[in-house]
């Protein structure tokens, strides 16, 4: 039996206690929040807290960058319905040019950074070599708060 996901598209802190507690996701057997969009880390651990009263198992979807990935890493050392922390920490090739942590997995686990902060160390300079372009693609609201129609 393969675990039916909820929440990764879309989700926001204000939308994703209440889609559990009311039980939008009643066949879901796993909560996937967004970790950059979700809101903040106090959020997130509120929808595992959730998600775990409805026996359902916690899996951030983080297909972002080192620094999205280490703060996933710390979220989740805290979260007990844990299952997986998505990650895609070597996605581009000059991640680790701007993001100076090695996130080894062995054994199927990558251990928490350590160091200050979220334990690793960001190179503005680096970054500024490689722009990104602005996108919205993941939120359902427009700047207004009203829901986008498509």
């Amino acid at each position: 039996i393969r675990p039916k996901a909820g929440s990764e598209e879309g989700i926001s802190p204000h939308l994703g206690p209440q889609t559990v507690a009311i039980g939008t996701f009643r066949s879901s057997t796993q909560e996937r929040p967004d970790l950059t969009n979700y809101g903040s880390l106090q959020e997130l651990q509120h929808a595992a807290s959730m998600a775990k009263s409805r026996y359902m198992t916690f899996a951030p979807h983080n297909p972002n960058s080192g620094i999205s990935t280490a703060a996933g890493l710390h979220l989740c050392a805290g979260i007990e319905n844990l299952e997986v922390l998505e990650h895609m920490s070597r996605d581009v090739p000059w991640g680790d040019e701007i993001i100076k942590h090695d996130f080894e997995v062995t054994d199927g686990t990558i251990e928490v950074p350590d160091k200050p902060g979220l334990g690793v160390e960001f190179d503005a300079e680096a970054a500024k070599q490689y722009p990104g372009e602005p996108k919205d693609s993941h939120s359902l609201f427009d700047e207004a708060g009203a829901l986008k129609r498509p």
